[in-house]
């Protein structure tokens, strides 16, 4: 899974993006800038076969983030957990003091996150494996397919 803000999506002048492929009437309503390489890193995701989800703590709805995914000519998307989604799930685990984010609940096995407050809290929560990529990291998309191929080797996966 992946988190939006200052992962997929960058926000700031100077910061490489994708070519936009939203149409200029919704651009208004979907205008998250994505993340340059982004397109051409899902897609070779999704070509191994590996399924592809958003994990973020915003409001938006998974109706929109589902649209911007479309939109931005990304491939298939496997699920979505938001914040409510996730509060959601968090209150039928009855925590006393909840995670940030519990990528495993959901099925998730790698997760990639700009918060290293994330993958501090999965110390006690999860095994989940958490990679920080900084949203100034040239070299996230060699780093996230590195998790990857790690996260397949460990299961006795093969590439």
């Amino acid at each position: 899974s992946f988190d939006l803000d200052d992962t997929l999506v960058l926000y700031g002048d100077g910061r490489p993006r994708e070519s936009c492929g939203i149409p200029w009437l919704l651009r208004s309503w979907l205008r998250d800038p994505l993340r340059a390489g982004s397109r051409d890193l899902l897609q070779r995701l999704h070509d191994r076969g590996i399924e592809i989800w958003v994990y973020t703590t915003s409001w938006r709805s998974e109706f929109s983030i589902r649209v911007w995914w479309r939109l931005n000519r990304l491939p298939p998307l496997g699920g979505v957990v938001n914040q409510g989604r996730h509060e959601q799930g968090m209150r039928s685990l009855g925590l006393a003091r909840p995670p940030t984010k519990l990528p495993g609940h959901w099925g998730i096995d790698v997760h990639f996150d700009d918060s290293d407050g994330v993958r501090q809290e999965q110390a006690t929560h999860s095994v989940v494996r958490i990679v920080v990529i900084s949203p100034d990291d040239e070299n996230w998309t060699r780093r996230v397919m590195d998790a990857v191929d790690q996260e397949l080797e460990s299961r006795g996966l093969r590439r």
